[in-house]
């Protein structure tokens, strides 16, 4: 842990508050200002930025009521990859990969034939949680994690309630199913293996035919059992890499599809 300086309040500071020395900006601030400078800090060029004093009273439970910034809008495609394209912000993508997709999804191009050098694409499942507990399992077409990822912490996690993060629970734990020849998901209450799942408005939804009875609606199947958003801390992504010793572009920050574990709501590089 670093050592800080804490002092008693300025003449005129809010009572109340726990004030200490900053080296970084030779001032006086409270904790709760240097946690909110580091929330941001990441998506600025701010001094705040990599500050283990911030990381400590962000981690100590001071309030942190900044929003999300402006800055963190996404400059670069999240699939390809491009930052020179106009950007799709709502679907985290740009325009050209945009259009590709609408032409995966109809069945053929401009030309009027089917696309053959697209990559299909995937649905994941990445979770937030409110600030009471209430988890939502948003359903994602991506090409990879990543993707998928950063879609969610980047353009819907700031359009939640105040106090939404991303999680790492799942609707239930994975489990071999003789009846399905595949990997199902359990109901968490009962136990049950066979986990029902309908996507609607981009939200995963669950329902437990053992102890909730049959689901009303259409559009019911058996859940699929996709991976979990994981969740680390800079220190652990490095050690990771140094570990699988994965090659990483030299000449570009890129996303990871890792959650970070101090703020809970960006995604590391």
């Amino acid at each position: 842990m670093t050592p800080v300086a804490y002092v008693p309040a300025p003449g005129g500071a809010p009572a109340g508050a726990t004030y200490f020395r900053c080296v970084r900006l030779l001032a006086t601030m409270s904790t709760t200002t240097c946690a909110n400078r580091w929330s941001t800090a990441p998506s600025t060029t701010s001094s705040c930025s990599g500050c283990a004093v911030g990381r400590q009273h962000r981690a100590s439970g001071a309030t942190c009521s900044s929003p999300m910034p402006q800055e963190r809008r996404l400059t670069a495609c999240q699939r390809c990859g491009r930052s020179d394209l106009r950007m799709i912000h709502a679907r985290g993508i740009c325009v050209f990969c945009y259009n590709r997709q609408r032409e995966l999804l109809e069945g053929r191009n401009a030309k009027g034939f089917p696309p053959q050098k697209i990559q299909p694409l995937s649905t994941f499942s990445v979770s937030t949680e409110a600030a009471d507990g209430t988890t939502t399992h948003h359903s994602v077409d991506a090409c990879h994690q990543a993707e998928a990822t950063c879609v969610i912490a980047h353009v819907r996690l700031p359009l939640l309630p105040q106090g939404a993060h991303l999680s790492e629970k799942r609707p239930g734990e994975a489990a071999w199913s003789e009846a399905h020849h595949r990997f199902v998901l359990t109901c968490p209450k009962c136990g049950h293996r066979g986990l029902m799942e309908r996507q609607k408005g981009g939200i995963f939804h669950h329902h437990c035919p053992a102890c909730e009875g049959r689901p009303y609606g259409s559009g019911w199947g058996i859940a699929k059992a996709r991976a979990a958003v994981m969740l680390l801390d800079v220190d652990g992504l490095k050690a990771w890499l140094d570990a699988t010793k994965e090659e990483l572009p030299l000449d570009r920050w890129s996303f990871t599809g890792l959650g970070c574990r101090h703020c809970r709501s960006a995604v590391l590089q």
